[in-house]
């Protein structure tokens, strides 16, 4: 990851993100972005992810191509907790299918590449400034953060290598954090007045 980088969603970005996608040709683009920020996968990571790679009863998806290839040869594929939110995700999108086999990759959005041009000019379309997909890992880390509290359960879940990577995509807004130390003095010096 660059190091530089912390990029996130602002405001209304994520609305605007989700309906510049909705004018795609490619129904999964909506999809595949609301399944990046839910889950925190890399963007190879969700390509190649078929529909025998997840066991909704586990809650969990398996990852057998992941950034570290070793891993699959050394351990087997990578099992990771899966989100609700890119559960639900995934059920409505299994729904709308007409066939969804073990087999089916799940997100048909074409070539990574082409998929890369048409998130550039729905960002522009947008009018999201310097927004790239990776930046949705950021987001998707982040947010996440908020659910699992204790960062080697977050890592478990977005897939990081060691806590310092993890850091990296951890990008709280300042306004978050902020409230959280404002909601702790109301809770513990509120009475103390």
């Amino acid at each position: 990851a660059d190091k530089k980088r912390n990029r996130r969603l602002i405001g209304d970005e994520y609305d605007r993100l989700l309906e510049a996608m909705a004018t795609s040709p490619w129904p999964d683009d909506v999809t595949f972005v609301q399944f990046a920020i839910e889950q925190g996968t890399r963007r190879e990571e969700a390509l190649t992810l078929r529909w025998r790679d997840i066991d909704f009863d586990r809650h969990a998806l398996s990852l057998g191509k992941t950034k570290t290839m070793h891993r699959a040869i050394e351990r087997g594929p990578e099992i990771r907790p899966l989100t609700p939110g890119a559960a639900r995700l995934l059920r409505t999108l299994q729904a709308q299918r007409k066939s969804s086999r073990p087999g089916d990759l799940i997100f048909d959005i074409g070539s990574k590449d082409a998929f890369s041009v048409r998130f550039g000019r729905m960002t522009k379309k947008a009018g999201l400034r310097d927004l790239t997909f990776h930046d949705l890992r950021h987001e998707a880390t982040s947010r996440l953060a908020k659910i699992y509290t204790n960062p080697l359960e977050l890592r478990r879940v977005t897939g990081h290598k060691d806590i310092k990577s993890l850091d990296r995509y951890y990008q709280p807004h300042t306004e978050d954090l902020a409230a959280k130390a404002i909601a702790y003095e109301k809770r513990n010096f509120a009475d103390k007045d």
